[in-house]
């Protein structure tokens, strides 16, 4: 509306009137041949003519209708009419696609229209120079469009005595199409073509992504947001086949056998959209817990939810799920807290117990975890590791990075102050003996935190005896 008044005031301030008359193009040419720069300012464009010059549109309109019923709509760019658009009684101008597409390729349109006997040629050119002539082929019209300087650049190279056609043209713009295919997309294309063999694992979902650097990058973008997860953290994929595709989307999963994140084996299940460049990643934890990455979209959830190859592993409930990284994190935080608190039960921290012997008046304690042992009898000190030794067997011990100390049945009581000493200042104790019956080495690691405390403690109680 806004553009409607701006043309009639101009065109009313320039003392042309059209009042009560249609804009039509043999009056538009003739006013513009009277005061060329009427338009200078393109306050008209080409299709504000097809709007108001209703032969010219219906022509138009019908010659397209021959080229796979394409649309004046289909064109969302239009030229400013000049008075070099007009050459006697022939109108030429030009449309072209700026955002749309025809088969995901874009044209340009040429036109040449007789304002008298009403005949009009559309050329069609396409991305690849090719031209379709549409409508009357007339050697008059394709001169005015040839001669038009405007367009000599734009039909440079372009042969407008091409007899191609509406059929040229989708097959040349598929296979063009096809070319341009980024892995994932040539897979949905063939499995909606029914070019998809069922029987063999021709495809799986890494090597998918190895050649299609742009569902790649759509992966890892979205799995760095859940504490830097990438792909190559899963070691399991799938094949896939015809029932990998539900509504144009790729539906697949990946998981984690060999593998784990935070000590839980992840599963992966993914929709994606490789038209729109769009993805829903669902993780799911050992405890089926949940969680959505990516573009959170129904129709994403719901190929996800229907799909044939996970109706038996996809729950609908995973469709729901508001859990983040920092709630999976809360969670194996706590796992970290229970975790320690069970391996106190089954392998207790240092425990020292001391006694004095009534009848002779001997004091001894004794210091042990789990293959360690420390002995403090009558202030002399001894170091055992393991028990129910094979006879005359070798027991071994290594704190850390020292050197190996070895002794007959694992009884060290030589040196034992050196060897406490690594003890207190150590991280890790490394014990190996051989246990009767059997003659085979048996092997353990001490972790040796709170082993001074536990020492000390020891002393002071062996002292009150």
């Amino acid at each position: 509306m806004k553009k409607l008044l701006l043309i009639c005031f101009f065109l009313t301030v320039s003392g042309l009137s059209f009042a009560g008359k249609q804009i039509d193009l043999a009056n538009f040419q003739k006013t513009i041949t009277k005061n060329p720069k009427i338009n200078i300012n393109c306050q008209i464009d080409n299709f504000y003519l097809m709007s108001t010059d209703r032969d010219f549109s219906s022509k138009l309109q019908s010659t397209l209708n021959t080229f796979g019923s394409m649309r004046i709509q289909d064109f969302d760019k239009g030229d400013c009419v000049q008075l070099s658009n007009f050459q006697d009684n022939i109108f030429t101008t030009y449309i072209w696609q700026s955002q749309n597409s025809i088969f995901d390729t874009k044209v340009d349109l040429f036109i040449a229209y007789n304002l008298k006997s009403k005949d009009l040629l559309g050329v069609i050119i396409d991305q690849n120079k090719n031209a379709y002539v549409l409508g009357d082929n007339k050697g008059e019209l394709k001169q005015a469009i040839k001669s038009n300087p405007i367009y000599k650049n734009n039909l440079y190279g372009v042969n407008l005595d091409s007899s191609l056609n509406f059929s040229n043209f989708s097959q040349i713009n598929s296979e063009d199409r096809l070319k341009r295919m980024s892995s994932t997309e040539s897979f949905v294309y063939n499995v909606q073509n029914a070019a998809i063999d069922d029987k063999e694992c021709n495809i799986d979902n890494f090597k998918l992504l190895e050649t299609d650097s742009k569902f790649k990058a759509k992966m890892s973008m979205h799995l760095s947001e859940f504490g830097g997860l990438r792909i190559n953290d899963f070691d399991m994929g799938e094949c896939l086949n015809s029932k990998s595709v539900t509504n144009s989307l790729l539906i697949t999963k990946f998981w984690q056998k060999n593998k784990d994140f935070y000590n839980n084996n992840l599963s992966l299940y993914v929709a994606y959209n490789v038209y729109e460049n769009l993805a829903l990643l669902v993780i799911v934890d050992d405890d089926e817990n949940s969680y959505l990455l990516g573009d959170n979209i129904q129709t994403l959830k719901n190929s996800l939810s229907n799909n044939e190859n996970l109706k038996d592993d996809y729950k609908l409930s995973y469709d729901y799920s508001k859990l983040n990284f920092n709630d999976f994190k809360k969670k194996i935080d706590s796992q970290k807290i229970r975790d320690k608190e069970v391996e106190k039960i089954l392998n207790p921290d240092w425990v020292y117990s001391c006694k004095k012997d009534r009848f002779t008046n001997d004091k001894s304690c004794y210091l042990f975890k789990k293959d360690l042992s420390l002995i403090y009898l009558n202030g002399v000190f001894g170091v055992v590791v393991g028990g129910n030794h094979f006879p005359s067997s070798t027991g071994s011990l290594k704190i850390d990075k020292n050197a190996t100390l070895n002794a007959k049945e694992g009884k060290f009581f030589s040196n034992t102050l050196s060897i406490i000493n690594q003890l207190k200042n150590g991280k890790v104790a490394y014990t190996r003996y051989k246990k009767w019956p059997y003659e085979y080495n048996v092997d353990n690691e001490v972790e040796l935190e709170g082993f001074k405390k536990s020492f000390d403690e020891m002393i002071a109680a062996y002292k009150k005896l």
